[in-house]
């Protein structure tokens, strides 16, 4: 009897950890991209590009770089 309460228990717990994994997966998900300017935030390509992350646009207006 206490063999199949114990069994239980560690599916339980197996259950609710796999659960709160699943959740914590789904919410340290960050989708937001940005837009950087080189010119009015950025001097350079250069400073720009080494800032970028994936998803974010660099827009570069006209001018001698």
């Amino acid at each position: 009897m206490m063999r199949m309460s114990l069994n239980k228990s560690v599916a339980l717990l197996l259950v609710f950890v796999l659960a709160t994994s699943s959740i914590i997966t789904f919410l340290s998900v960050n989708a937001d991209s940005r837009t950087i300017v080189v010119s009015d935030h950025y001097p350079a390509i250069t400073t720009a590009i080494p800032i970028a992350a994936s998803g974010d646009i660099v827009y570069v207006k006209a001018g001698t770089y």
